[in-house]
């Protein structure tokens, strides 16, 4: 057992109510540490030498959570961007983080897995509607995936999970489920790329440029409206990231 420290901080790996990290196949970690005096959390790297916070070191952005990193050490989450009145889903490589944006107009966005194809998924939100969508994006482009999934049978409301055959993980919900609610009838789900010919195995297919083009250019499809649940999940997530992941305190 390696005992990887902490940011300054007594906690290390457990940032507010879940548990957020990740490892991968060259036994480099990221998670969330408390900083000096427990009020504040990073997300840090380690890559196996050196403990290293992603929120102050990372250049274009800040970095407010690490979810996922795939094996050639690229991590995804959601970030702080300069130009950006909340946060965006983002890439990290080698210290600099790219912007992934949103799905249409949505103001909101977070990353949750990132294959070896450097294919990543997630989901965005909207602050107007309270909506969110699950995503994919790749080399560029970010989509819609409930616009691209057929037959659509499920709403997809998490989408955490992307193997290097480009195949996609996650829970949904079928029509008429009370309050869209996964916790009361939610279904796993897997998306499979498939070829223009119906079959499978064209995770290195190029987006349809039509299907990318109306995802960045507007909602299109329906989008699953939130549950109360994660409306105020959201906003906790917001309201952590003003205050810089600030802990929050139990008697």
């Amino acid at each position: 057992m390696v005992d990887l420290g902490s940011l300054g901080g007594t906690l290390a790996g457990y940032g507010g109510n879940n548990q957020q990290g990740a490892l991968n196949n060259r036994g480099q970690v990221v998670g969330l540490s408390t900083l000096s005096g427990d009020q504040i959390t990073d997300p840090f790297f380690w890559d196996g030498a050196t403990l290293i916070d992603l929120f102050t070191t990372t250049r274009g952005a800040n970095p407010v959570t690490a979810n996922a990193l795939n094996d050639s050490g690229e991590i995804v989450g959601t970030a702080i961007f300069s130009d950006r009145s909340i946060a965006d889903a983002y890439v990290w490589r080698n210290g600099v983080a790219k912007d992934l944006g949103t799905v249409g107009d949505d103001c909101f966005s977070e990353a949750f897995a990132i294959n070896s194809r450097r294919q990543v998924v997630g989901q965005s939100f909207s602050c107007v509607s309270n909506t969110l969508r699950s995503f994919l994006w790749e080399n560029g482009s970010i989509v819609d995936l409930s616009a691209i999934s057929s037959p659509n049978i499920l709403e997809l409301i998490d989408t955490t999970a992307i193997n290097d055959r480009g195949e996609i993980g996650g829970v949904g919900v079928p029509p008429g489920c009370p309050n869209l609610s996964d916790a009361i009838c939610g279904h796993a789900f897997i998306l499979i790329p498939v070829c223009a010919d119906g079959n499978e195995g064209c995770a290195d297919a190029p987006l349809d440029p039509a299907m990318a083009a109306q995802s960045g250019r507007s909602q299109g499809t329906a989008a699953h409206a939130m549950t109360r649940q994660e409306l105020n999940a959201f906003r906790e997530r917001i309201s952590r990231m003003s205050g810089r992941n600030r802990r929050e305190r139990r008697p």
